[in-house]
């Protein structure tokens, strides 16, 4: 088993949600928290492969998040299990 697979993982069994939900809802947190939601609905309603610049963007937020969850890790966990729980539900961003 891959990193990345064993990551997904982890978090679908933290956050309580499917796997093949996992990492989707990880990178839009992530992205949510530091670009904004007119980011992650384009990303969302993307009808082609991701570019250079989203992808960019995407390692952006999530390297600032990894940094955040070392200051503050339950504050983060609790944040992320939040917005996991109203991703279960179907609330829209």
């Amino acid at each position: 088993m891959s990193r990345s697979e064993e990551a997904v993982k982890k978090w679908a069994e933290a956050l309580d949600i499917p796997e093949d939900q996992a990492l989707p809802c990880v990178v839009a947190f992530a992205c949510l928290r530091y670009h904004g939601k007119s980011f992650v609905r384009k990303l969302a309603n993307g009808t082609g492969p991701i570019t250079t610049w989203q992808s960019l963007k995407i390692g952006v937020a999530l390297f600032l998040w990894g940094r955040a969850q070392k200051k503050d890790p339950w504050g983060e966990l609790y944040r992320i299990t939040k917005f996991a729980q109203a991703w279960k539900e179907g609330d829209s961003i």
